[in-house]
C-alpha cells in the first residue's frame, strides 16, 4: 500500500481551485523553499528483491537498518537555474542550543530555538534574498513558494518580506506532491545513502551533505521546474485527491 499524506475532503477543493489559479503561471519565477532533516544511513528508495517465501530474513534479502541515526536540519531553495546553497541548523543537547550555519558566507549564531524573527534575519534576509536576486538580475519577477508552518507565518515575517520587497506565492495545504523541492531532498538523501557517510561526526555528515547538494545538476532541477504543468494536470485528473509525484 502506497503511503500518502492524507488530503481532506476540504484541502481537495483548496488543491483544485490552487490548480486552476495557477494554471498559466509561469514556474521560472518561482523559487521554492522549505526545511529538511537529513539522516546518515537511511535510503528513502525502495528496493525490489525476488526471493522465495520460506526466506524472508536471507541476508541477501535484507536491507540493515543504524540502530541510531545522525540527522541534521538544513535548509535550501531551488528555482529554474537557481539553487541556493545548503543551510544548516544545529542543536546540541542538553541545552537545545541552536546554531545557524550558512556555508556562504560562513557564520554562526546562537538561540534557544528557531522562530518567525530569527527565520527572518537569518533566512529570508539571507540566502533566500539572494536567490530572489538572482532572479532578479536575469530580469525575472520572483516568487517566494513557502509552506504554511508557523515559523513562515507570522507578522515579524511579513513585515521583513514587505520591506525587502517579496511577494509570496501561495501554496495548497498537505501539498508536497506540488512543490518540486521535495524531489529535490529525495534525490540528496539518495545521493547521501550512496556515499555512505562513516564518520559519527555531525560535522563530517554535514561535509557529505554539501557535496551531495552542490552535485545535484541544474538541468534535474531544472527538469522538476519545467514538469510543474504535469503535476497541476495529474491533480484534476485525481480530482484534487494525492498524485503519484
Amino acid at each position: 500500500m502506497r503511503k500518502v499524506l492524507k488530503v481532506t475532503e476540504a484541502g481537495r477543493w483548496k488543491r483544485l481551485g490552487w490548480v486552476e489559479e495557477y494554471l498559466e503561471q509561469d514556474w521560472r519565477d518561482v523559487i521554492w523553499s522549505d526545511e529538511v532533516s537529513l539522516t546518515a544511513g537511511r535510503d528513502p528508495r525502495r528496493s525490489w528483491v525476488t526471493r522465495r517465501a520460506v526466506e524472508p530474513y536471507n541476508p541477501g534479502f535484507t536491507k540493515p537498518q543504524a540502530s541510531k541515526y545522525m540527522e541534521i536540519m538544513a535548509w535550501g531553495c531551488i528555482a529554474y537555474n537557481c539553487k541556493s546553497p545548503l543551510t544548516r541548523f544545529i542543536f546540541k543537547a542538553p541545552t537545545t542550543e541552536l546554531r545557524y550555519v550558512v556555508t556562504k558566507p560562513f557564520l554562526e549564531r546562537a538561540a534557544n530555538g528557531i522562530n518567525g524573527p530569527k527565520y527572518a534575519e537569518w533566512i529570508v534576509r539571507g540566502p533566500l534574498l539572494d536567490a530572489v536576486g538572482v532572479l532578479e538580475a536575469r530580469g525575472r519577477h520572483p516568487l517566494v513558494q513557502e509552506d504554511n508552518a508557523s515559523v513562515h507565518n507570522n507578522e515579524y515575517c511579513d513585515i521583513t518580506r514587505a520591506e525587502l520587497g517579496l511577494q509570496r506565492f501561495p501554496h495548497p495545504p498537505s501539498s508536497p506532491d506540488l512543490n518540486p523541492l521535495e524531489n529535490a531532498w529525495f534525490e540528496l538523501q539518495s545521493r547521501l545513502a550512496d556515499m555512505q557517510p562513516r564518520s559519527r561526526k555531525s560535522d563530517d555528515f554535514w561535509v557529505c551533505c554539501g557535496r551531495a547538494w552542490d552535485d545535484i545538476p541544474m538541468d534535474y532541477i531544472n527538469k522538476l521546474v519545467e514538469g510543474m504543468p504535469r503535476r497541476l494536470e495529474a491533480v484534476q485528473r485525481r480530482d484534487g485527491w494525492p498524485t503519484k509525484y
